[in-house]
């Protein structure tokens, strides 16, 4: 876990706070001057950026499922790999690196395409810039896309973040701009 101060920024508007994250736990935020969809927003992305980070035990993760090459597109990046117990669960490999993931979130298929990494240490590497296409689990229609910028401090012996800027587009077109900074990380 760790404790942080967290600067959030949207367009004019910038706010800052505490964020106490413990393994397991519910993350808290104390922040103030902050609307609930932005306190949410706060909430779910620094906590995203703590967890998805966080090396798993492949057997436990996507090896506990059978695996099997999938057909790719003559332009898709990189080789298809599908869950075959769960086929439209799915993962793209590039140079051993995930360069793509199609996963089931709620009411949701979500397409998350990596554009860049940096390498961290030895043999592991950490996305830095990648995208989040939303639709719909029961139409298939495009829904929503978030485009992400990460970056990470090297503290001690692990990575963390030190901020996150989103790009969201919804249906209606129009982008929305957000900035989370962390500062004075203790573990």
């Amino acid at each position: 876990g760790l404790d942080a101060t967290v600067t959030f920024t949207e367009g004019t508007q910038t706010a800052t706070g505490k964020f106490h994250y413990r393994e397991g736990e519910k993350p808290a935020l104390e922040i103030a001057g902050v609307s609930d969809d932005n306190i949410d927003w706060i909430t779910h992305n620094a906590r995203s950026i703590l967890v998805h980070r966080t090396a798993q035990d492949f057997d436990k993760a996507d090896g506990a499922h059978p695996l099997q090459f999938g057909e790719s597109a003559d332009n898709a990046p990189g080789k298809l790999i599908v869950h075959a117990d769960e086929p439209h669960l799915s993962s793209r490999v590039v140079d051993n690196k995930v360069a793509e993931l199609v996963r089931n979130e709620g009411n949701w298929w979500l397409t998350i395409s990596v554009q860049k990494t940096v390498p961290a240490d030895p043999g592991k590497y950490l996305n830095t810039d990648y995208t989040v296409a939303y639709h719909d689990k029961n139409t298939g229609e495009l829904q929503r896309v978030d485009i992400f910028h990460d970056t990470y401090k090297h503290i001690g012996k692990v990575w963390l973040p030190s901020s996150r800027e989103s790009i969201s587009f919804g249906k209606d077109f129009i982008p929305r701009q957000r900035t989370l900074r962390f500062s004075d990380i203790k573990l």
